[in-house]
């Protein structure tokens, strides 16, 4: 399909699931493109803890997600369906959902613009074992969607570039993405899912070496997010004196539109293990992150400026990780001085305006 305004055309997106992170890009796409945008999704991604809770009315149409070979792949019931007839189609970038594998193929003949939206590479990067799939994924798209503009320059290395648009990965409109005022700033706060991989362990080893170190009495640490790893958090903490325990706190899954009173109390944020979207989370409300520097981070990572917005710690190092908390907690004042400017910073990087205008940029490439 040739290049053109998007005027007219009607638009729908696949996706496995949709978490409720994705509330801000998709009302406002539903606003600029109204009934001619439909998004298909089902209950679950192949993280049973991504589920589908976004709220934009009958633009969300709910499929069935059926998993296979203990939910290594997927097939959307009834995708193909919805998927093949419209004028642009924003499908998942995963090998591992046939169906969009099938709808990629079908949409070739009659040409509609197809777009492959997600991340340039796999976790483990181009060598991974899946870019041969993945690559041809791309040659059967027109345009492939990623999450930051190195991912964009990358992935333009071995694909030609007008066919590479990048949307920034962000959760909140540009006039909400300002730091929060509290009268007392000193938690130290985790913001995701309780897996593994994120090491919230780590974080809670390293917060109770950083009381023996001299972190400040007033500083607590506060876990936002549900998962597999809150009962043996909730256990560990069990094992420790009350008083230790009251300065420590399981809040659950907070959705991003009620978060920033928690990021208001926060002196810092920390990542133990891989960086996600959390990071520009953090930023918006100007609250710095401390981040585990070996991990396989997410593109969004990018957002990261040592020294700036962020600092660095070795990886699976909880003594090191206590230090860090104790030598930031002592210097807060700075850092609050700063939260304006890292604001400012991501804001003007990372807010949901810049990516709906990458994802119409990729609808009218």
């Amino acid at each position: 399909m040739s290049a053109g305004n998007s005027r007219g055309q009607t638009i729908v997106m696949l996706r496995g699931a949709l978490p409720d992170y994705r509330s801000e890009i998709l009302s406002l796409l539903c606003e600029r493109w109204g009934g001619r945008f439909r998004v298909y999704a089902g209950a679950q991604g192949f993280d049973p803890t991504a589920r589908t809770c976004v709220d934009i009315g009958s633009a969300l149409v709910h499929l069935e997600n059926r998993f296979m070979l203990g939910r290594r792949l997927l097939w959307q019931r009834r995708a193909v369906r919805h998927l093949i007839g419209p004028d642009v189609a924003i499908l998942e970038y995963n090998p591992r959902i046939l169906s969009v594998w099938v709808i990629l193929l079908i949409r070739r003949s009659p040409r509609r613009r197809t777009i492959l939206w997600g991340h340039a590479w796999a976790r483990k990067g181009p060598k991974a074992r899946s870019e041969g799939v993945r690559k041809v994924m791309r040659l059967l798209a027109d345009v492939v969607l990623v999450y930051t503009e190195s991912q964009r320059r990358e992935l333009a290395t071995v694909m030609k570039a007008d066919r590479v648009v990048a949307a920034p990965n962000a959760l909140y409109r540009r006039r909400t993405m300002r730091p929060e005022v509290s009268k007392d700033i000193s938690s130290v706060l985790y913001v995701g899912r309780l897996i593994e991989a994120k090491k919230p362990r780590l974080l809670l080893d390293a917060f109770l070496i950083g009381i023996t170190q001299g972190l400040p009495t007033d500083c607590r640490l506060v876990f936002l997010g549900a998962g597999p790893e809150s009962e043996r958090l909730r256990a560990r903490v069990a094992d420790v004196s009350e008083e230790v325990a009251t300065r420590i706190e399981f809040v659950g899954h907070v959705p991003p539109s009620r978060v920033s009173k928690y990021y208001g109390a926060a002196m810092m944020s920390v990542s133990p293990g891989y960086v996600g979207l959390s990071i520009t989370q953090s930023l918006s409300f100007g609250v710095p992150m401390v981040i585990a520097r070996d991990e396989p981070h997410s593109p969004e990572i990018e957002a990261a400026r040592e020294g700036f917005n962020a600092v660095f710690v070795p990886s699976d190092d909880p003594l090191q990780l206590a230090t860090t908390l104790v030598r930031m907690a002592l210097d807060r004042a700075r850092w609050i001085e700063r939260r304006e400017e890292i604001s400012r910073d991501c804001a003007d990087r990372y807010s949901v305006e810049a990516m709906a205008a990458g994802i119409e940029r990729a609808v009218d490439a």
